[in-house]
C-alpha cells in the first residue's frame, strides 16, 4: 500500500510540475526562493545526475586491471559499477516522478578525480557524503510524507555507499559518529556547483542561493590550530562573522577576526563541514555567508571509535 501511495503521490506531483514554468538552473537572488516539495526533488535529481555521470565517466575510463594496478582487488570496480547502477536508478526514479520539467543532466568537469582509481575513490566518498548531507538537510523542507519516505529510502542507499567506500576501499572510518551531518540545501549545493560547467537552457530553478566558494589556508587544518578563511566578497572587518563547524548534529561556532582567521575546535571527528555564518544559529539560507568546505579528520577503519569522539587505536 505504501508503494502504491508513493506512486500515486508522484503522479500528482508530475502533473503539478508539468504546468510550472522553467527558469535558470540556479537562483542568483540573495536569498533562496520559497521551497516546495517539487523544488526539493529537483535539487535531489540535480545531485543524482552529477553522481551518476561521475561514476559512468570513471567506469568508462578505469578497467578492473587499473584498479588492481592501483592496489585494489578487482571486485572493487564491480562494486563501484553497482553503485553506478543505484545512482542511475535514482535518476530514473526522480525523473519519472517529476515528469516533463525534471532537471536534465548538465555538463561536468571532475578534474583530477579522474587521474587514477584512488583519486576517483576519494572523490566518490566526498560526493556520497555531500549527497547524504543534502538529503538530510532537505528532509525538514518536505511536506508530503510519501515524498519524505522515498527520499529517506534513497538516503539509506547513499549512506551505505559512503560507508563502503570509506572503510572497504579507502580503509578509513565507515562513519564519523552517532549522527550524520545535515546540510542546508544551499550549503550542500555549494560543494557540488564547482563541478558543474553548464546546464541546458531552461533548466528548472533550484531552491538554493548563490554562495561564494569557501577556501581554507590549510585544507586539512589540525585540531586547535589557527586557519584563515577566504571567499570572494569576504569582509571580516566588522567582526560579526563566525565559522560554523558542523559535526553530526553538533555545531560549534568560532569567531573570525578582522584578518579572516579563526581557531579550529578540538574534538572534531570524521567528516565535518565548515561554513561562514552571520549569527550563531543553525546554518541556513538566513545566515549563510559562504559556501561549505569539507574536512575529513579520519581514523583507521579498524580503530575503536569511542563515545567521547577521540578514536583510540
Amino acid at each position: 500500500m505504501l508503494k502504491a501511495s508513493i506512486l500515486f503521490a508522484f503522479t500528482a506531483l508530475a502533473a503539478a510540475v508539468s504546468a510550472a514554468p522553467t527558469a535558470p538552473a540556479v537562483s542568483a537572488a540573495p536569498t533562496a526562493p520559497a521551497v516546495s516539495d517539487v523544488d526539493v526533488l529537483q535539487l535531489a535529481l540535480t545531485l543524482e545526475h552529477l553522481e551518476s555521470t561521475f561514476y559512468n565517466t570513471a567506469l568508462d575510463k578505469f578497467t578492473a586491471q587499473d584498479f588492481e594496478n592501483a592496489g585494489y582487488p578487482a571486485w572493487v570496480r564491480g562494486r563501484f559499477a553497482q553503485i553506478a547502477g543505484h545512482e542511475a536508478t535514482h535518476v530514473q526514479f526522480l525523473t519519472q516522478a517529476i515528469g516533463a520539467n525534471a532537471a536534465p543532466a548538465c555538463e561536468y568537469d571532475f578534474g583530477t578525480s579522474m587521474d587514477d582509481p584512488t583519486s576517483f575513490a576519494k572523490m566518490s566518498r566526498i560526493f556520497e557524503n555531500v549527497g547524504s548531507s543534502a538529503y538530510l538537510g532537505a528532509a525538514s523542507l518536505i511536506q508530503n510524507k510519501d515524498y519524505l519516505t522515498a527520499a529517506a529510502s534513497i538516503l539509506g542507499a547513499e549512506i551505505s555507499h559512503t560507508g563502503w567506500v570509506s572503510s572497504s576501499v579507502l580503509k578509513v572510518q565507515p562513519w564519523s559518529g552517532s549522527f550524520s551531518v545535515p546540510l542546508a540545501p544551499s550549503a550542500a549545493f555549494s560543494l557540488a556547483q564547482p563541478f558543474i560547467k553548464s546546464c541546458p537552457q531552461g533548466s528548472p530553478q533550484l531552491p538554493v542561493k548563490q554562495l561564494p566558494q569557501l577556501t581554507l589556508s590549510n585544507a586539512q587544518p589540525q585540531l586547535g590550530s589557527t586557519v584563515s578563511l577566504s571567499f570572494p566578497t569576504a569582509n571580516f572587518s566588522n567582526g560579526t562573522l563566525y565559522a560554523a563547524w558542523v559535526d553530526g548534529l553538533t555545531v560549534e561556532y568560532t569567531a573570525i577576526n578582522a584578518k579572516g582567521s579563526t581557531q579550529v575546535p578540538n574534538g572534531l571527528q570524521g567528516v565535518v563541514y565548515v561554513v561562514v555564518v552571520s549569527s550563531k544559529e543553525t546554518p541556513s539560507d538566513d545566515n549563510l555567508v559562504s559556501g561549505a568546505a569539507l574536512i575529513a579528520y579520519d581514523f583507521g577503519s579498524s580503530a575503536n571509535n569511542t563515545v567521547s569522539g577521540s578514536p583510540v587505536q
